[in-house]
C-alpha cells in the first residue's frame, strides 16, 4: 500500500511540474485518479467515486491540473468528515458544436450561505480582483480562483466554472470549456 502511494504521489508531482500547459481530458482523468487512489488508501474507502466520460471527449485538450485541485476541495471541504457513505461524482458532456461541461459533484457538507457568497463574488469578478481577494491570511478558494484566472485568460470571460452548493446536502461545480485544437 505504501508503495502504490509512493507512486501515485510520483506521477502526481511529476504531472503537476511537466511542461505542458494542455493535456487531454483522458490524462486528466488518469491523474485525478491517481489522486483518488492515494485518498481512498488513506480514508479505507469511505467514499465511492462515479466517473462518467464520453469516449468522444476524452481526447479534447483542456488546461493540465483543472480537476484535480476542484476534487480536492470536494473530499477535503465536503467528505473528509463522513464517516461513510460519501460520494464524488464527475461527469462530461457535449454541450454544443463549441464547448463542452465537467461536472464536479459531492454529497458532502456544503458551503454555508456567507462563505458561498463570498466565493461567488471573487468568482464573478475579474482575474484581477480574484488576485486580489486572496491572501496569504484567507487562501480559502485559491484553487477555485486560479482555475477560473485560468480559463478566463485563456478563453474570455464566456468560459469557466460555477458553483451550485446547500449546506448539509453537498456541492457541485461546472466548468464550461470549449473545444480546442
Amino acid at each position: 500500500e505504501i508503495a502504490d502511494i509512493i507512486l501515485n504521489l510520483v506521477e502526481l508531482f511529476r504531472y503537476s511540474t511537466k511542461g505542458y500547459e494542455f493535456v487531454t481530458l483522458g490524462e486528466e482523468i488518469e491523474i485525478v485518479n491517481k489522486y483518488i487512489d492515494i485518498l481512498q488508501m488513506r480514508y479505507r474507502n469511505r467514499f465511492e467515486v462515479h466517473i462518467k466520460v464520453p469516449e468522444e471527449l476524452l481526447n479534447r485538450r483542456i488546461l493540465r491540473m483543472t480537476l484535480q485541485p476542484i476534487v480536492e476541495n470536494a473530499f477535503f471541504h465536503g467528505l473528509e468528515r463522513i464517516v461513510s457513505g460519501g460520494r464524488i461524482s464527475i461527469q462530461a458532456l457535449k454541450t454544443g458544436e463549441k464547448a463542452f461541461c465537467i461536472t464536479i459533484e459531492d454529497n458532502g457538507a456544503g458551503i454555508p450561505p456567507q462563505a458561498m457568497g463570498e466565493l461567488q463574488a471573487m468568482l464573478q469578478g475579474g482575474e484581477q480582483q480574484m488576485i486580489k481577494e486572496v491572501t496569504l491570511k484567507d487562501l480559502r478558494g485559491i484553487g477555485l480562483a486560479n482555475i477560473q484566472a485560468r480559463i478566463r485568460l485563456k478563453y474570455g470571460t464566456g468560459f469557466g466554472l460555477r458553483i451550485e452548493s446547500q449546506q448539509g446536502t453537498g456541492t457541485r461545480v461546472i466548468l464550461l470549456l470549449p473545444f480546442i485544437q
